[in-house]
Order: structure tokens, then C-alpha cells, then sequence
């Protein structure tokens, strides 16, 4: 691994190999995340390109959406609080009226 090296060498390599290394590691990197943003790209043009999820409300949004998009998951205090409301709610229980 390129990083392992460059972390662990950089006291030991000239300065010339150094940022010869760290070039690669550089070019590598921006290599993949290249290749990540075009695999992205592939998957939204395949949801866009089908019949039922380019209607999604959600899909429309996130691409159409001008600012940044911040989400974040639930904390644990959040998923069992939410938990133990839904198990103390009344559940209001249909009644048949009778004639």
C-alpha cells in the first residue's frame, strides 16, 4: 500500500522519492475517485432511465435540489426514543356501531 510507504519512509527517502511517492499516491487516489464518480453516475442514469423510480418524488428531489443535501442517520437516543413512544401510544381501536 502506497500510503504505508510514504507514511512509514517519509523520514528515511530523499525528498526527491518522497514527493515522487506521494505524486502516485495522488494521481491514484484521483484516479478512483474518478472512477467512483462515474460508477455514480451509471446507477442515477439507470434509475432515471426507469419507468417507475424516475417518478419517485424523492429521486426527483435529491436531483433537482440546488443546495447541499445534509443527512444524517438517527442517534441511538433518537431510534429508542422513538421506540418507546410508539410502544406507550394509545392505539385508538375502531368501534362497530351497532343498529
Amino acid at each position: 500500500d502506497k500510503l504505508t510507504r510514504v507514511t512509514a519512509a517519509e523520514s528515511t527517502m530523499s525528498e526527491d522519492e518522497y514527493k515522487k511517492l506521494r505524486k502516485e499516491l495522488e494521481s491514484d487516489y484521483l484516479a478512483l475517485f474518478k472512477k467512483t464518480v462515474a460508477m455514480h453516475e451509471l446507477y442515477l442514469s439507470r434509475i432515471a432511465a426507469h419507468s417507475k423510480l424516475r417518478e419517485d418524488n424523492n429521486f426527483v428531489v435529491f436531483l433537482e435540489y440546488a443546495k447541499d443535501l445534509k443527512v444524517r442517520s438517527k442517534n441511538k437516543k433518537e431510534i429508542s426514543g422513538g421506540f418507546f413512544k410508539s410502544m406507550t401510544k394509545k392505539k385508538k381501536v375502531p368501534t362497530a356501531t351497532l343498529r
